[in-house]
């Protein structure tokens, strides 16, 4: 008999348990829903480019790869130049100046989604084209890095 009623005790003090759970969960989520919501709204900076000759860029990382890193890095700029390579996975391509000097560092640029993507599988070697992008790094092997914001064939 003990026992039976040990029984009904635990299971009524199991079920109090688990409805003060219920309901506790439950007003919790009334107090969440009542509340307003304070969503931020992000207005984006409108990027200002810079317009820079890829050949004098070419020269004076050259000449000072440090004063060119200063320069450069951190800037958003337009580069037109000539497309000399397009990476087969799509996730980069190379422009040479319009002067075509033989240089040995050039410009990486980073192809950063699938409507660059398109853009560029439009875009044959050899073709003139405008860049808009961020100069993400300067190094005075690699060259110029750049993370693409738009790519245009040049008219």
């Amino acid at each position: 008999m003990i026992k039976k009623i040990f029984k009904w005790v635990g299971i009524c003090f199991a079920a109090i348990i688990a409805l003060s759970i219920v309901i506790g969960g439950c007003s919790g989520d009334s107090d969440t829903n009542t509340k307003p919501s304070s969503v931020k709204q992000e207005t984006k900076k409108e990027v200002q480019y810079v317009e820079c000759d890829p050949s004098q860029m070419l020269s004076e990382l050259e000449k000072n790869a440090l004063k060119a890193s200063k320069n450069y890095k951190g800037k958003d700029v337009v580069l037109v130049g000539i497309m000399s390579n397009v990476d087969s996975d799509g996730k980069y391509f190379s422009i040479e100046p319009l002067d075509r000097s033989s240089f040995i560092t050039g410009f990486h640029i980073t192809i950063n989604n699938k409507e660059q993507r398109e853009k560029v599988t439009e875009i044959d070697k050899g073709t003139k084209i405008v860049v808009k992008g961020h100069i993400s790094d300067v190094g005075e092997i690699a060259g110029y890095y750049v993370d693409l914001h738009d790519v245009n064939i040049a008219k």
